[in-house]
């Protein structure tokens, strides 16, 4: 399915109303009735979407069961102030989740080599999947029109060959081309896309227009705008948003 759906949010109370939409797609979705469920989420804004998200559900006794995870994260250090991970905890997150029944699936564990952690994640993965569960995605989108850890690259070739990959999570350290202070990443890869039930971008401010303009029109390509790849999920993809489109 390749239809887009735009959600408009107030300026002034974004990511309120954005977690409020989340959750009624998880519920509309039937969601919390799969005993297998997996709620993954992005950095940056996400992060705040999340928090309102994750309060809600544990106060309506949702997050019990939930498994939790996050679709990237920059390779630093577990406690690094930089990772998505330290973010989550930093917001009491993490700890949310684990007093409230659920489950929270670190990409950042006790490995010290990034294959190590791809080997973990992808196992889970793959398990999961096996399993039939349920999967959410609430993935964020740059001014450059990158999602999850999936930078634009000006090399077509190169960005196929390593997010295409069969692997559902990989490891990449960016090209010199790539203009981002955090070099080295674990993420998604468009491969996961597929079993990915529904896919929900937050994007809001003046600065994602033009990225979510290309977004809807489909008219770049996927290496010059990685947040096409959404469009690979099965479901309807969901925008939420304060921009006019």
């Amino acid at each position: 399915m390749e239809k887009l759906l735009i959600k408009q949010v107030s300026a002034t109370d974004t990511t309120q109303e954005a977690a409020v939409i989340c959750q009624q797609l998880l519920e509309q979705s039937g969601f919390f009735k799969n005993s297998k469920r997996l709620l993954l989420l992005s950095g940056g804004s996400c992060l705040d979407v999340a928090k309102f998200l994750l309060e809600n559900l544990a106060t309506e006794k949702l997050l019990s069961g939930t498994m939790i995870s996050l679709g990237d994260e920059r390779w630093v250090e577990v406690n690094s102030a930089d990772s998505n991970q330290h973010q989550l905890e930093a917001r009491g997150l993490i700890t949310l989740i684990q007093d409230n029944g659920g489950e929270f699936i670190p990409f950042l564990g006790q490995e010290t080599k990034p294959k190590e952690a791809t080997s973990r994640l992808n196992h889970r993965l793959h398990q999961l999947i096996e399993e039939q569960t349920s999967i959410f995605l609430l993935a964020g989108m740059g001014e450059d029109g990158h999602t999850l850890g999936i930078l634009p690259d000006p090399y077509a070739q190169r960005f196929s060959g390593l997010f295409s990959s069969t692997d559902l999570v990989v490891y990449y350290h960016l090209a010199d081309q790539q203009v981002n202070p955090f070099r080295k990443r674990l993420t998604l890869s468009l491969s996961a896309l597929p079993f990915i039930a529904q896919v929900v971008i937050f994007a809001v401010g003046d600065k994602k227009q033009s990225a979510l303009e290309h977004l809807q029109k489909k008219d770049q390509n996927l290496n010059q705008l990685p947040a096409l790849g959404l469009y690979l999920s099965p479901g309807e993809l969901v925008v939420i948003t304060d921009q006019n489109l």
